[in-house]
């Protein structure tokens, strides 16, 4: 998922106020897929208001049960919908699944575009926001962060899409630091890092008396060896 590919998708360009906390807001998304520096290509889009509802009960369903506890019944009981509806869009669970999570990716990338388009934030207080902000989706919404790590059983294409547009995103704000030509390599480590720091921290072993840190603390620490290798042009 971390692997930059110049023929991956990404989204159109824009800015967004949204705060990664649900990750599926109850409305319309615009298209999904644009090759990062190409013209737009539509892959994936929520087509209507039902299947925004739909996802976005879901979404609350996993956060408060679970994924294994997940039935299409009782996401169109909480987004309000006829019991039928979700299968008019969602094949079956697993369809469902697979789209909730694609969903999370493109709400990360989102955080991402607002991230770089603003002005205010210095190119490394850009780089440490964007890693507290999947830092801070992994504690808010575990379940929802390891669906989007867990290998799809519906279509894959739909994720991998999401996830590589995150990862083009996050590799233009660490152009601010690393320039485009090294900064693959430096956005690779840094997201493969947050998500180690993060999945051993979700384990609950950087609490025992052997590390005594945090997710946080070893984030930062990766951040600032990333930042001076960068600085001083080394690969």
């Amino acid at each position: 998922l971390f692997r930059s590919d110049k023929k991956s998708h990404d989204l159109n360009q824009g800015t967004s106020s949204r705060k990664i906390t649900c990750l599926v807001a109850p409305l319309p998304r615009r298209p999904i897929g644009t090759a990062r520096g190409t013209a737009r290509t539509q892959s994936w889009r929520v087509v209507d208001i039902v299947v925004a509802a739909v996802l976005a009960a879901a979404c609350a369903v996993i956060a408060s049960a679970g994924i294994p506890a997940l039935r299409l019944s009782d996401v169109a009981r909480e987004a309000g919908v006829s019991p039928t509806a979700p299968y008019r869009h969602f094949a079956d669970k697993e369809g469902l699944l697979t789209a909730v999570a694609a969903d999370g990716w493109e709400r990360l990338a989102d955080a991402m575009v607002d991230l770089r388009a603003d002005a205010a934030l210095s190119p490394l207080e850009k780089m440490r926001t964007a890693l507290a902000t999947v830092v801070t989706m992994s504690r808010r919404q575990p379940h929802l962060y390891r669906l989007m790590f867990r290998p799809p059983e519906g279509d894959p294409s739909v994720v991998f899409i999401a996830a590589q547009r995150m990862c083009d995103e996050f590799q233009s704000i660490v152009d601010g630091i690393a320039g485009h030509d090294n900064s693959e390599r430096y956005a690779a480590m840094l997201l493969t890092g947050v998500h180690g720091a993060v999945g051993v921290e979700m384990g609950g072993l950087l609490q025992t008396d052997k590390w005594q840190t945090t997710a946080d603390e070893l984030v930062e620490s990766l951040l600032a060896l990333v930042y001076d290798a960068a600085r001083r042009g080394r690969y």
